[in-house]
């Protein structure tokens, strides 16, 4: 066999185990760049992003460079932090203000480019809400979403427990109203509020010092009664839930507004004993395409979808309305005309049933008002 054939014999011979052993301790990743680096950890979580920094000397500070900080306690601490016996609450408590520390000592030493941040917390114990807040607008960041999940389920023998332990969030005004002091508000895309106390002009303010806002979301805030959005420019996403208390909503002169979402909205009068849905006031609003409202525990829908005019209706392409089955049996009758939607192309019905029964026979008024429709989807829950 000639030299020449060995040697090639040699170059495609199977590599040995020590050969594929030390392949395998290369550590090919951490030779990336940075900004791959640290886009890669950005899709985790804090928890996890900081973990990553026991891995090597490279990793040590990637972390404070990633582009999402959301701070989210572990299911862990929450179902601690709801433990209904004092005693063991005191304890608890402590642990969760150890917790928001940590949240300061991330922020303290961030020195990334920060494009989404979040926080989700069952309450705010030891919270420094405002102080993040304004860490996030000072940053340019383009979405913000504050979360108080569940305040109502902090209980403790002591009536005054919650205000004690936490109580709730107001949305301090002072952050959006001087742009000197908090610049690049023009950043912010995206606003999220959950539990967070929020007000009329507080919602006026978001839209006049907010001009590059797309999505504004508020849910379960009980300070709320009117919704009054008049012509922002860039706002394309308009999302008011579970706020008890709002009396009507006026959205009127917005071009980009694309969808419309109320869902669970209505409040007790206790004088007539019933649920009174909000007045809904509809103007120039030439691109809304997407429209949801609900209405559980009343007939209220049967007054609410006329209101509407019917050059919005006839724009719309998705509809999707929650009720119960009365409002079937209702648009069903003879007598009753349904409102024509000419355009649309998809309907949504999420019907509330308890021990009811109805004939999808019921639904051919409501769909012959929908010459053009094109799917429909019937959810039916308890």
């Amino acid at each position: 066999m000639t030299n020449q054939s060995r040697r090639v014999r040699r170059k495609g011979a199977v590599p040995s185990r020590k050969m594929a052993s030390k392949c395998e301790r290369v550590d090919r990743i951490s030779k990336l760049p940075d900004d791959i680096l640290v886009s890669v950890i950005s899709r985790l979580t804090v928890a996890e992003a900081t973990s990553t920094s026991i891995l090597s000397t490279r990793w040590r500070h990637l972390h404070t460079l990633i582009h999402r900080l959301v701070f989210c306690p572990s299911q862990q601490q929450i179902s601690r932090i709801r433990k209904k016996h004092p005693k063991k609450l005191l304890a608890q408590i402590k642990e969760f203000t150890e917790y928001m520390k940590v949240i300061d000592g991330v922020l303290d030493s961030y020195v990334g480019i920060l494009e989404e941040f979040r926080v989700d917390l069952p309450c705010l114990l030891g919270a420094n809400m405002n102080k993040w807040l304004q860490f996030a607008l000072e940053r340019k960041v383009e979405s913000i979403g504050i979360h108080i999940m569940s305040n109502n389920k902090l209980t403790t023998r002591d009536p005054h427990a919650l205000m004690r332990y936490g109580g709730y969030y107001h949305f301090p005004r002072s952050a959006l109203r001087n742009n000197a002091v908090v610049p690049g508000l023009e950043s912010l895309k995206q606003l999220s509020l959950r539990g967070v106390h929020v007000q009329e002009r507080d919602v006026s303010l978001f839209l006049l010092s907010l001009t590059g806002l797309e999505s504004l979301s508020i849910s379960f805030s009980e300070k709320l009664r009117k919704v009054r959005a008049l012509g922002h420019s860039k706002l394309k996403i308009l999302y008011i839930s579970s706020c008890k208390n709002v009396e009507s909503i006026e959205v009127s002169d917005m071009n980009n507004l694309a969808s419309l979402i109320c869902p669970d909205l209505g409040r007790f009068d206790q004088l007539r004993y019933q649920v009174l849905m909000p007045q809904l006031k509809l103007n120039n609003l030439p691109n809304l395409i997407h429209f949801e409202i609900s209405d559980r525990r009343d007939q209220s829908l049967i007054d609410i979808l006329p209101t509407i005019p019917s050059c919005i209706r006839n724009q719309l392409l998705h509809l999707k309305l929650t009720t119960d089955p009365s409002f079937i049996r209702l648009t069903s009758l003879e007598n009753y005309k349904f409102h024509r939607f000419e355009n649309l192309k998809h309907l949504e019905l999420d019907i509330f049933m308890q021990c009811n029964k109805y004939s999808v026979r019921r639904l051919i008024p409501m769909i012959s008002a929908c010459p053009l429709l094109e799917t429909i989807e019937i959810k039916v829950s308890d």
